[in-house]
């Protein structure tokens, strides 16, 4: 056996592999208390939050966030989270002199600063935190997260939601035909 704490002892792909101590690891073996892991991928959340729930597996590191309350409630389970490193955001065409799917022939709105502002402050990114990532997201002013090379608090300020504002830019740049 290779020198690892634990080696594969049984793999099907896609239906189970099994891993267990390795008794020729150089290290420590009181270091773990684990004998055997059993990795069962069930690619169908609901299934996998079921088999949790009924003591068919132990541990899963893939929770939709509409049932980590459910599994939070439960008296044999504990949720252990950490933030993570992911950016959802828009990347909008603004170098093309005209989009292809767009009934405004002639132009690119989003080549004008106004229109993509006006985007950004119409969007209540709040309600998206609360509704949508229900309150598992935070929302940024860049691209870059905190601990990441580059991060700048200075540059993480976002301008507040604001619907008139959003309105007002919009037609300030001849699309007020838009709402």
């Amino acid at each position: 056996m290779a020198q690892v704490p634990f080696a594969i002892t049984f793999r099907e792909q896609d239906v189970r592999t099994v891993f267990e101590r390795n008794q020729n690891w150089w290290g420590d073996q009181n270091q773990f208390n684990i004998d055997k892991i059993e990795l069962l991928p069930i690619k169908n959340d609901a299934t996998r939050i079921a088999a949790l729930l009924s003591g068919e597996i132990d541990y899963t590191n893939v929770v939709p966030v509409q049932d980590l309350d459910r599994i939070a409630a439960s008296a044999d389970h504990q949720i252990s989270q950490v933030a993570q490193n992911r950016t959802i955001f828009f990347g909008l065409d603004q170098g093309s002199a005209e989009l292809s799917s767009s009934n405004i022939k002639g132009k690119n709105p989003f080549a004008d600063k106004r229109v993509r502002q006006a985007m950004y402050q119409a969007l209540d990114m709040d309600a998206i935190k609360d509704k949508v990532m229900r309150g598992q997201s935070f929302p940024a002013g860049i691209i870059t997260a905190p601990g990441v090379n580059g991060y700048t608090k200075a540059h993480d300020a976002r301008l507040p939601y604001d619907p008139n504002a959003a309105k007002q830019l919009l037609a300030d740049a001849g699309l007020s035909r838009w709402f």
